[in-house]
Formats: structure tokens, C-alpha cells, sequence
């Protein structure tokens, strides 16, 4: 074997194990977040509050026209905002409860799936349906067919459903 030989050889074998170990690498990251599917649902309370939470952030703060929206559609629906989960899963990352808790604070006013998921609850919520329906909506992704850029202008006290309603 020749000098030049051995020093290819050990270049391939280093290859092949940064190779490997990128392989191993994502098996074990797929392993350990797992598919969505596999995460069980975010928190959420089965019932209404047992005192009555108002205290989700006026939308008058929001300079943003969508956001300021969407904060004043959550402000309608408290109680069912307190029973459904929120599929941002904030509940890991920031110890939420519901998706109330995204809208206490200024959490839903960057975060998409919050403002779908309230508008989606609040359009259900006026055609009639319970709480466990829509949550079951939710979880079944109908969250996602909510055009947030469809809400022009922060709901009256009209009872005319926002644009974003019809999807």
C-alpha cells in the first residue's frame, strides 16, 4: 500500500462517519420531537372559568389593524377562549392554559395561529356551536382556513360576523 493510499482511505472513512453521525443526528431529533401527531393536545379547560376572566388586553393597544381585530373578537369570547387549547402549543413553551392566556398577554398579537384559531372559535362559536365541537374543529385543522387578512376592521358591537367568517 502506498502513502497516498492510506491517506485517501482515512478521508473516506472520515467521510463516512460525519456522514453517519448527520444521519444519527436526525434520527434521534425526529425520535425525540416526534410527528405532530404523535404530541398529545395543548391544554385547555373542559368547562367555563368558575370567575369570570375579562382581563384580555384591549385591542386599542395594537396599532396593527389585524391584530387590534383579532384582540377584539377574543374579547366577545372569553369563556370559550378559556376552553379551547391553542395549537401553537404555547402551553410547553410559555405554561398557557387555554387560549385565553395567549390573548392576557401580547403573545397572540405575534403569533398567526392564535388570531386564526379566535376568529375560527368566534365564527363557530356564533353559528351555534358547543365548545367541544369546536374544539374538535380545531384539532381537525379548520383553524386553518381563517383568512386573518380578511378582517378589515375591528368588529362593532354590530352582530355581523367578520369577513374572516366566511372561508
Amino acid at each position: 500500500m502506498y502513502v497516498g493510499d492510506a491517506a485517501r482511505e482515512r478521508r473516506r472513512f472520515r467521510r463516512g462517519g460525519v456522514l453517519a453521525s448527520g444521519v444519527l443526528a436526525v434520527v434521534v431529533a425526529a425520535l425525540a420531537y416526534g410527528s405532530g401527531e404523535d404530541m398529545p393536545a395543548p391544554r385547555y379547560h373542559t368547562g367555563p372559568p368558575s370567575q369570570a376572566f375579562r382581563n384580555i388586553l384591549p385591542a386599542t393597544l395594537f396599532s396593527d389593524l389585524e391584530v387590534s381585530s383579532v384582540y377584539a373578537v377574543a374579547a366577545k369570547i372569553p369563556d370559550l377562549l378559556y376552553q379551547l387549547p391553542c395549537y401553537c402549543y404555547c402551553d410547553r413553551t410559555m405554561s398557557h392554559q387555554s387560549l385565553l392566556d395567549c390573548f392576557r398577554g401580547k403573545h397572540a398579537a405575534e403569533c398567526d395561529i392564535c388570531r386564526q384559531e379566535a376568529v375560527f372559535a368566534y365564527c363557530e362559536h356564533r353559528k351555534g356551536l358547543s365548545p367541544a365541537r369546536i374544539r374538535k374543529a380545531i384539532a381537525e385543522g379548520g383553524w386553518e382556513r381563517v383568512d386573518l387578512r380578511r378582517l378589515s376592521s375591528p368588529l362593532s358591537s354590530s352582530r355581523r360576523r367578520p369577513d374572516a367568517c366566511t372561508y
